[in-house]
């Protein structure tokens, strides 16, 4: 089995893949978006960082079977395309969580101290400590986190010693959860633009989270804040953050951008990235060698869940059942043929089958499959499924 790597991974990590039985491990972290599809022939794992998996590669592949994204987003892969051929599509969340929000705290502080502009004109041979000796620092300010999930609880840990007042927002969220963090709750994300001098963003992107940082988030910030973008660009309208930045003084520290080169190195002039009030990075939030060497791992934790045939772990592209489906529970004989003929009963009454799991009873004597299809099934289904040769005993329920 062909292992493709088309980023570069840990080499603790590459050796965990490598001493997996019967694998090919073909390490290649050069390889862009473009050069995928001609090396994709003959591979069934395919793991990837921040190289984009589109729609080309997906149509090339002839054997692939996993795509692992060795971090949390997965919005660089064609799910779709992928869901439409029964390609796996895994990530690795939680891995990168503490990078990532370092990197986050580490944008604030760069902002408040104006690290960059310091360090760009000691490069120019200038002197300015008129300029840079003024800053605002952290103790009592005020800190908006807008997402909680591990990054976002990352985050906050690591601010609290600042002695700032932390904020929080998620969709999820709840007084009590909040609490149990030490943070205070805020209902309505827009009042808590109102009410931070920084704030950060620590979101999924979906279809509810696109664009939520808009023209009436960015207009109820405060004069002079602080916005850190570490999750996904695509969560920030930039014509309006473009507007904010200049009539408002709004900074923004961001590792995330529009339109990012889709390699790993190459040309980008954006208005974001050349506007004065920011300070970006490459989209390096996960790049430690300790994010690395975790995620990789947990990377070739899947690949031996997929080898073995168990359940993909962090699978994100199977389907919820339907709102309609139902389970058809049938405890049976464990011989051969019975499963063929319970299957051979729902073909003919035109039952689809969804989901099937098949546990076998101590002894090896009888098993019981349950069997979850796309509809509810009628009486005549379940009597004729009890007539099948080896079955004890059917039960149909909805979900």
């Amino acid at each position: 089995m062909k292992i493709l790597l088309a980023d570069k991974l840990h080499p603790q990590s590459v050796q965990a893949l490598q001493a997996i039985s019967g694998v090919e491990v073909i390490n290649q972290p050069s390889l862009g978006p473009d050069d995928l599809p001609g090396a994709i022939a003959g591979v069934e794992i395919l793991i990837v960082r921040s190289t984009k998996v589109n729609a080309a590669t997906i149509a090339a592949a002839d054997r692939l079977g996993l795509i692992i994204r060795a971090g949390s987003g997965y919005n660089t892969i064609d799910v779709e395309g992928a869901s439409a051929k029964g390609i796996y599509v895994a990530n690795c969340p939680g891995k990168n969580s503490t990078a990532v929000a370092e990197l986050a705290v580490g944008l604030m502080l760069a902002l408040d101290r104006n690290l960059a502009d310091n360090v760009i004109d000691l490069r120019n041979g200038k002197w300015n400590k008129g300029k840079y000796g003024k800053a605002q620092g952290f103790k009592g300010r005020t800190i908006g986190l807008i997402g909680l999930g591990a990054i976002g609880q990352e985050t906050a840990e690591r601010l609290k010693p600042f002695g700032v007042k932390i904020l929080a927002w998620s969709r999820s969220l709840t007084q009590a959860k909040a609490e149990a963090h030490g943070l205070e709750y805020v209902p309505n994300v827009v009042d808590l633009a109102g009410r931070c001098d920084i704030i950060s963003l620590h979101l999924a992107l979906s279809a509810d989270t696109r664009g939520l940082i808009g023209k009436d988030f960015l207009s109820a910030m405060q004069k002079d804040a602080f916005l850190i973008n570490t999750c996904r660009a695509e969560v920030v309208d930039h014509a309006a953050l473009l507007e904010a930045m200049n009539s408002k003084n709004i900074r923004y520290g961001t590792d995330v951008f529009e339109n990012e080169p889709s390699g790993k190195d190459g040309d980008f002039v954006s208005p974001i990235s050349q506007h004065a009030n920011c300070y970006g990075t490459h989209h390096i939030g996960a790049s430690t060698d300790q994010a690395e060497l975790d995620t990789g791992l947990e990377a070739a934790r899947i690949v031996g869940a997929f080898i073995n045939g168990l359940p993909v772990p962090n699978c994100v592209n199977l389907r919820k059942p339907p709102a309609s489906a139902s389970a058809i529970t049938v405890r049976h004989e464990d011989r051969v043929g019975v499963l063929a003929g319970v299957f051979g009963v729902l073909k003919e009454s035109g039952v689809n089958v969804q989901e099937m799991e098949n546990l076998v009873f101590s002894g090896a004597r009888a098993a019981s499959a349950r069997i979850l299809v796309e509809d509810a099934v009628s009486d005549q289904v379940v009597a004729a499924l009890e007539k099948c040769d080896g079955v004890l005993h059917v039960r149909a329920s909805s979900l």
